[in-house]
């Protein structure tokens, strides 16, 4: 059996989106002839845990775990400004810088037959970047979760900018082959760079039947309709233009809530709550476990997807879990951008654009009509949600391993 030493700084048990890509990548690779070797940080000071992920972690799998070297967890807050303002391209830039010469020695005990890194955050990247330098025989893909000097979320001075820019133009450069999460993001990344066309491969997000398991079947009809978020928002992921349809649709559809799960800041929510009058119909629950996550979706009665302006080029993780279940989308996004594209290939939900006050409002008026006459089922393209099962994906990644050995 091969072997692939994975490079991934947030690895189990750290939660989140991100993390679920990489760790069934690791639970599905013996399947296809690869045996994965983990190399990653230690698991204390998390900002974000899950612990029930480190049980997807594959028996007797090597996992290196070092120091962190992480400024974010020190008390004086000339740490914490070096870590977000000073650290290039992020805050686990020591953690690379520091790793170099462990990741050495494991690479020259474990004798990897190629090494994956994943991003972000992008110091993975340059890690890795350091090991090719040292030895070049060896092969090296470098996955990208999100973009990264295009990416709409991060916004950069003129300095900053030209440094990561060249950062990512040397990584670009040097790996052997570049993973990224949909086609609209391999675009980007090909009409900035147009040398990785030959070496650029689309490998999206998906879901895990396991993951579902604990789901009761032939669930009760809830006593309103039940519409759930997961995840996070931030940056230009709002919920106003949902939050707004919905208010307006109360004084017909009178039996809805909304739950939000997830990393949300309600200080910044709350305000256009209070202002539009749905205390009552709107409530918050903390970060949950990835499963449990899932379980509070399933017991829903519609999943709601937001993105923000510009971010075309995104399925976001979530997106793959929302299709699997049988609850409609209710997509509040770019019309134009991948997730759209992806929904309506599907036919898992309804897209509206975040704009357009009165489609969402229709939408949501529609499903509510379907709840109350238990009609909520979509004819779902099964088939095409199939190609999104994450031992598929994986059977992907290890062709493109195949490829370049």
């Amino acid at each position: 059996m091969r072997k692939v030493l994975l490079i991934a700084d947030e690895f189990p048990p750290v939660g989140g989106a991100g993390v679920q890509r990489t760790i069934k990548f690791v639970k599905y690779l013996r399947k296809y002839g690869y045996e994965p070797i983990i190399f990653t940080r230690c698991d204390n000071h998390i900002l974000l845990r899950d612990d029930t992920m480190v049980k997807e972690i594959p028996r007797d799998v090597v996992v290196i775990r070092t120091k962190p070297y992480d400024l974010l967890y020190q008390n004086k807050l000339i740490y914490k400004a070096l870590y977000y303002k000073l650290l290039i391209p992020d805050g686990r830039w020591l953690w690379q810088l520091f790793s170099r010469k462990k990741l050495l020695k494991v690479i020259n005990k474990h004798k990897p037959d190629l090494i994956y890194s994943t991003s972000f955050p992008y110091s993975d990247h340059l890690l890795a970047r350091y090991i090719k330098k040292k030895i070049p025989n060896l092969p090296w893909v470098a996955d990208f979760r999100d973009e990264w000097t295009n990416n709409p979320y991060f916004h950069y001075n003129i300095i900053r900018r030209l440094i990561e820019k060249k950062q990512e133009k040397s990584i670009l450069s040097k790996c052997d082959s570049l993973i990224t999460n949909t086609p609209f993001m391999g675009n980007n990344f090909i009409n900035s760079y147009p040398f990785i066309k030959n070496k650029i491969n689309i490998i999206p997000n998906g879901y895990d039947p396991d993951d579902y398991d604990n789901l009761i079947k032939n669930k009760e009809k809830n006593k309103k309709m039940m519409i759930t978020y997961t995840g996070s928002l931030y940056g230009n992921r709002k919920p106003d233009a949902f939050l707004k349809a919905f208010a307006s649709c109360l004084t017909t559809c009178k039996k809805m809530h909304v739950t939000f799960v997830g990393q949300i800041n309600q200080k910044q929510i709350m305000p256009l709550i209070n202002d539009l009058k749905i205390n009552k119909q709107v409530s918050f629950l903390s970060y949950l476990p990835h499963k449990d996550s899932i379980k509070k979706l399933y017991e829903g009665d519609v999943s709601l997807l937001i993105e923000g302006e510009g971010n075309l080029p995104f399925y976001t993780g979530k997106i793959f879990e929302y299709m699997y279940l049988s609850n409609p989308i209710l997509a509040v996004i770019p019309e134009n951008g991948a997730a759209s594209q992806l929904i309506k290939q599907t036919n898992c939900g309804v897209v509206c654009d975040l704009n357009d006050n009165k489609a969402i409002k229709l939408a949501i008026i529609s499903l509510y009509e379907k709840w109350e006459q238990s009609d909520l089922q979509m004819d779902r393209n099964t088939v095409e949600i199939a190609k999104y099962h994450r031992s598929q994906l994986t059977k992907q990644l290890t062709r493109i391993f195949d490829s370049i050995l």
